[in-house]
């Protein structure tokens, strides 16, 4: 059972958690797919040490993968096998 309360704020592992949380949402709001794919690389790797600190694998796999798609989709971008321009638009 979830319990939350004030005192958790306290634990700067929560803190590390809500940070990485952040950096995602902000990267979605981001123009630009090569720059939104970065930040996004941010927090999915800041997710992965929270992972680690809290001890939860599901955590830790899911932003490894997520980070690696950030990885593979901005190469893919850099050798012009996308159907989407640097900017974001699609023609």
């Amino acid at each position: 059972m979830l319990m939350f309360s004030l005192e958790m704020f306290k634990d700067p592992v929560e803190w590390f958690g809500l940070i990485a949380g952040v950096i995602v949402v902000i990267s979605f709001m981001m123009k630009g797919e090569i720059k939104m794919r970065a930040v996004n690389f941010v927090g999915a790797v800041l997710f992965i040490i929270y992972g680690f600190l809290i001890g939860s694998i599901s955590v830790v796999l899911l932003n490894f993968i997520l980070a690696s798609v950030q990885v593979y989709k901005v190469i893919k971008i850099g050798k012009g096998k996308n159907d989407e321009k640097k900017d974001g638009r699609v023609y």
